[in-house]
Order: structure tokens, then C-alpha cells, then sequence
């Protein structure tokens, strides 16, 4: 999982609105028809629910702008498909439980497969001396 902050708008009108992470997608394979279509390929992963223009929460997108939210703890999301015909725009606010979630998922596979690897006394980087930071190839 992982994700990284392209933009945040920043609002400084009366109405004190809330900072907003900006998420650009600006998909080549898709830059030839108009960018509300190609919200809604199965690349991108845009759905309609309610009348409400979101990313289907199986897409790798949701995820990114997920974990972005999470880290950046803002609220919301302009999600921007960006092409040569123009762009779209779909606002996608934080989900907490999902967050929620995937974080006890992630700290069970940790737990689970990571930690007990770098502790494992029969590991071949160990033996190699690889761990050791002097002994690092030049170009790590």
C-alpha cells in the first residue's frame, strides 16, 4: 500500500473551508475521450452510487487516496482525471473504518511475516552479512 500527496488546496475564503488533498490521474491510455468516461473505466475505478460519482472501493486509487487522507489526516479528496480533453473531478472524503481495517491487516502481517523474518537465525541475508551497513553494495 502506499500513496503520496500531489497538491493540497488550501482555501483562505470567510467560509474557513477545510485544507483538501488533490489527487491527479492523468491516465495516457485514456487521453483521447472525454475525462468523465475514463473516470469510469475499470482502470481508474469511478462508480456511481445514489447519484454520487466515488471510487469503487476495490480499486488500487481508493486505496491511495485512502492511505493519503490517513497520513496527510485530512478529510477529503478532489480526485482529478486530467487528459487532453479536459478534466473531471469526483470529491472522495476519508473513510476511517476502512482505514481502520487495513490497518489491523497490515500490522498482522507485520506481526505475522516481516518481524519474524528479521529475527530468523537461519536468514541468508544475515548470514551474508548484508544486514551489516558496511557491507552494503555502493549502489543500495
Amino acid at each position: 500500500m502506499g500513496g503520496s500527496a500531489d497538491n493540497v488546496r488550501i482555501c483562505k475564503c470567510a467560509r474557513g473551508c477545510k485544507d483538501t488533498l488533490v489527487e491527479y490521474k492523468c491516465p495516457w491510455v485514456h487521453r483521447n475521450i472525454d475525462p468523465k468516461e475514463a473516470f469510469f473505466t475499470k482502470e481508474i475505478g469511478g462508480v456511481k452510487v445514489d447519484n454520487v460519482e466515488q471510487l469503487r472501493p476495490d480499486c488500487r486509487y481508493f486505496y491511495q487516496v485512502q492511505l493519503t487522507l490517513f497520513v496527510t489526516e485530512l478529510d477529503t479528496c478532489d480526485f482529478v482525471v486530467w487528459i487532453s480533453k479536459g478534466i473531471h473531478c469526483v470529491k472522495d472524503d476519508a473513510d476511517k473504518c476502512f482505514m481502520g481495517n487495513v490497518l489491523l491487516k497490515l500490522e498482522k502481517f507485520w506481526l505475522a511475516q516481516v518481524v519474524p523474518a528479521m529475527f530468523d537465525d537461519n536468514d541468508t541475508m544475515k548470514e551474508k552479512g548484508q544486514y551489516d551497513v558496511e557491507n552494503f553494495p555502493a549502489n543500495y
